[in-house]
C-alpha cells in the first residue's frame, strides 16, 4: 500500500474537521454556541478545529447535527478533495 493511500483516511477526517470550522465561522457560530447545541466541551470543539485531537464519529455526528448538515455529505465531499489530492 503506498505512503498516500495510507494518508486518504486522515485527509478524509481533516476535510470534514475543515468544513466543521468553515460552517461554524460562515453561521457565526461561537465555540460556547456551538458546545451548547452539541453537548461537547468548547475546548473539545476548538482542539477539534485545531486538529490537535482526532473527533469521534459521536462528536461528528453531534456536530454535523448542530451545524444542520448531513455528516455523510461532508464526507463524501472530503473523500472526493482527498481523492483528487492523491491522484485516485
Amino acid at each position: 500500500m503506498s505512503a498516500m493511500k495510507d494518508r486518504l483516511p486522515y485527509d478524509i477526517v481533516d476535510g470534514v474537521v475543515a468544513r466543521f470550522a468553515e460552517l461554524r465561522a460562515a453561521r457565526n457560530l461561537s465555540y460556547e454556541e456551538l458546545s451548547r447545541r452539541t453537548g461537547l466541551h468548547r475546548t473539545a470543539i476548538s482542539l477539534i478545529e485545531r486538529n490537535e485531537r482526532s473527533p469521534t464519529l459521536l462528536s461528528c455526528i453531534k456536530i454535523a447535527s448542530a451545524l444542520d448538515i448531513k455528516l455523510e455529505d461532508l464526507i463524501i465531499q472530503a473523500r472526493r478533495q482527498a481523492a483528487e489530492k492523491t491522484g485516485e
